[in-house]
């Protein structure tokens, strides 16, 4: 992967808003093609804890999907029962999710 600069653009022709575009039908059909929600439950470690969510996908993408709004209306909020919602991004792979109410399990994500 590498960041597209000013140069690339007009290196080869292109329109940031084109390539934009591009970049998030990408993603879509990835996140179609292979993203899954996990479910993490720690409450054996303590009670406390309620279960909270993890997105899976490849390739470091996961935090790419807050740009998805489909993402958080079709799968997250249904799977959270909420509408509501609580997101974390702790490193540049991980990205957890649950209802906000449930703060439990929201103190848990920055020790993941």
């Amino acid at each position: 992967m590498e960041m597209i600069a000013d140069s690339h653009l007009k290196d080869f022709g292109l329109k940031l808003e084109d390539v934009k575009a591009v970049a998030l039908r990408n993603l879509k059909n990835k996140l179609n093609q292979n993203c899954k929600i996990g479910t993490m439950d720690l409450s054996a470690m303590n009670p406390q804890i309620k279960p909270f969510f993890k997105v899976e996908m490849d390739a470091n993408y996961n935090p790419s999907i807050m740009l998805i709004d489909e993402f958080w209306e079709q799968a997250a909020k249904p799977a959270a029962k909420t509408d509501l919602i609580a997101v974390s991004i702790p490193a540049k792979n991980l990205l957890f999710f649950s209802d906000l109410k449930l703060r439990e399990a929201t103190t848990i994500w920055n020790s993941i």
